[in-house]
């Protein structure tokens, strides 16, 4: 990091990539010191907090310097969407300054969240943050909605998760954006149309607002542009990595790795949503049988590792080994006598779960007569 607080798009810098980075590049810094808080791990937090406040100085600077949020330079975007005829290049993107000015105001809420949970002197420093992230939030709103069309920006599919990931759409209008996003993707052979940083988000977008089903069938999706097309395709199936681009056997040689994370971050859906693994500090949250199906899923926290294996049949069966040290809370369908454990029911979405709570340990919890994972 530079003394202005400036990063390079690649780290180390060496042959590709500029500085200042695309502010969406330049988020990473902050994104993954604020994922590692969200698992406990608080060392990088209160190590790096004055660069974290320096770099949000150089994001400061760069709005003033551009004049508003919607004069953003840019020099990615919303990087490598699928194009509509394969072997095309890059697919229709945002308005140029779109996915920055999403970045910019994204990487300021996580700072203010992060300097909240070190407290302290941090915690004090945080309320100015927490106050500029509120003011970006509605100017990011402002900027971009248009109040002729009911959309933000141009209308491709970016420009409706990554307001509604921002939190940035007022609640009014809430259900019309949700309704246009789930209308385009109908539309789109029910897969994503966007990049890298749309699919960052699009999946647990769809989740929050009560369409987990159509996230799991774009995942479960083969078509042109999907994540199954990548592994499952005639003419190159994947097998162990993913591609940088996704229609990689149409495109040329330069930049078009067969072993490359852009598009890796469906990961973290994959685990907290389909596999119903969350760990928020010292605490774990399950959530079993949302699908039919089995699932074996971990992550590793500062405390230890965290192991999960559910099926979901006719009942359900869940083994799970929580470190020394955390709590988990597990959420079942109440389909079925409980056993293992005893717990009180509760509504998740309309759906009732039994509620069990546990400490560290193996444990084994299901409905049925008899429990087998």
């Amino acid at each position: 990091m530079n003394s202005d607080g400036s990063l390079p798009d690649v780290v180390p810098q060496q042959r590709f990539g500029g500085r200042p980075a695309d502010l969406s590049w330049n988020s990473a810094f902050i994104e993954n010191v604020y994922e590692l808080v969200q698992v406990g791990h608080l060392a990088p937090a209160q190590s790096y907090w004055e660069e974290i406040k320096r770099n949000v100085g150089f994001i400061e600077g760069q709005l003033s310097q551009a004049g508003g949020l919607g004069k953003l330079p840019e020099p990615y975007g919303d990087w490598c969407p699928p194009p509509t005829e394969v072997g095309k290049g890059q697919g229709p993107k945002p308005t140029k300054g779109f996915a920055a000015a999403f970045s910019l105001v994204r990487s300021v809420q996580q700072a203010a969240a992060i300097g909240k949970v070190i407290g302290g002197a941090a915690a004090q420093d945080a309320v100015a943050i927490r106050a500029m992230a509120g003011n970006l939030t509605a100017q990011f709103h402002s900027t971009f909605y248009n109040n002729r069309s009911n959309s933000y920006d141009n209308g491709v599919m970016t420009t409706y998760t990554l307001p509604l990931a921002l939190g940035a759409v007022p609640d009014d209008l809430k259900p019309q954006v949700v309704a246009a996003l789930v209308s385009l993707i109908d539309n789109s052979n029910t897969t994503w149309t966007g990049g890298i940083i749309n699919n960052r988000f699009l999946f647990e977008v769809l989740h929050e607002n009560g369409r987990g089903d159509l996230a799991l069938r774009m995942l479960q999706s083969k078509a042109y542009p999907s994540y199954g097309y990548m592994y499952f395709n005639d003419l190159e199936p994947a097998r162990e990595c993913m591609w940088e681009l996704p229609d990689a056997p149409y495109e040329g040689t330069g930049m078009n790795s067969r072993n490359h994370h852009m598009f890796s971050s469906v990961g973290e859906y994959l685990v907290k949503r389909i596999g119903g693994l969350q760990v928020h500090g010292d605490k774990v949250m399950v959530v079993a049988g949302s699908h039919q199906g089995s699932v074996q899923v971990s992550t590793k926290t500062s405390r230890g590792e965290v192991h999960l294996t559910w099926a979901q049949g006719a009942f359900t069966a869940v083994k799970l080994r929580v470190p020394v040290g955390m709590k988990a809370t597990v959420l079942l369908p109440a389909a079925g006598q409980l056993v293992g454990a005893s717990a009180p029911t509760t509504l998740v979405h309309g759906t009732e779960y039994y509620r069990v709570s546990v400490g560290s340990g193996e444990h084994v919890i299901g409905t049925g007569a008899e429990v087998v994972v």
